[in-house]
């Protein structure tokens, strides 16, 4: 099970994930199993280490759908 998977039935969103960094759970083009955070380079984790601590990121409660 995915962390996508995980937060997507508890009804909760990522908002202000970088668009170039894969998210957890995200296969890779060529369809290599995913590592985590290890499948991430250099730039991509100092990316996401940069809008980490920039408090960018959020988890957020949906109610339907169409929020």
């Amino acid at each position: 099970m995915t962390v996508l998977t995980i937060l997507g039935g508890q009804g909760l969103v990522i908002r202000g994930w970088p668009h170039s960094v894969l998210m957890p759970g995200q296969l890779r083009k060529n369809n290599a199993r995913t590592k985590g955070i290890a499948d991430l380079g250099l730039a991509d984790r100092r990316c996401l280490h940069t809008t980490l601590m920039d408090e960018e990121i959020s988890v957020t409660k949906v109610h339907s759908k169409a929020e």
